[in-house]
């Protein structure tokens, strides 16, 4: 049985040429996280575009409370381990909030929230995140390839605002010429 299972696990679907020929077993654990953090991405994007957030002055306080709830935990870490001779390589782990939780959080007990704080513990916990995840990439990387094929999308507005409609936004790979176009 524990063979089924493993050559299950361990077979390999998806389009190769999108390097997404992945195991099922990458596609169970990676799959609905990319899913999780897009959603959570697309809601918070709406908090700035139509939201609570879209004023600048009103999303300074969330970021700024989690870059403080990023560097406070990291900054005692290694403050402690500093003075009692201990190993400070570890100072990013307390950095990361888990974002699942907290929007779990949110889910069971927000419609009973005013939706300022609602966007606020939102706001917290996807910055705090993807600081945790900026801090683990440039730090605990041993090497960044930064002369890779970065993809880009722009979007120009043609007659005024892109939520209106009029976005003229073009897929750039690498060097490369727009390869792609929606409007």
């Amino acid at each position: 049985m524990s063979a089924a299972y493993e050559s299950l696990r361990d077979a390999h679907v998806g389009p190769g040429v999108l390097h997404l020929n992945l195991s099922l077993q990458t596609w169970a654990s990676d799959g609905p996280l990319a899913i999780f953090f897009f959603v959570a991405g697309l809601e918070l994007k709406r908090e700035f575009v139509a939201g609570d957030l879209r004023d600048p002055r009103l999303a300074a306080l969330p970021i700024a409370a989690a870059i403080g709830g990023v560097a406070v935990p990291a900054g005692l870490y290694f403050a402690i381990n500093l003075a009692n001779g201990g190993d400070t390589s570890g100072w990013a782990i307390p950095t990361a909030t888990d974002i699942a939780f907290a929007l779990a959080v949110l889910a069971v007990v927000g419609s009973q929230l005013p939706s300022a704080l609602r966007t606020f513990l939102l706001t917290l916990a996807v910055v705090d995140d993807l600081l945790a995840i900026t801090i683990i990439a440039v730090f605990y990387t041993s090497d960044i390839d930064a002369t890779g094929e970065p993809s880009v999308v722009s979007c120009s507005s043609r007659k005024g605002s892109p939520a209106a409609g009029q976005a003229d936004c073009r897929v750039t790979v690498g060097n490369d010429e727009p390869d792609g176009r929606v409007s």
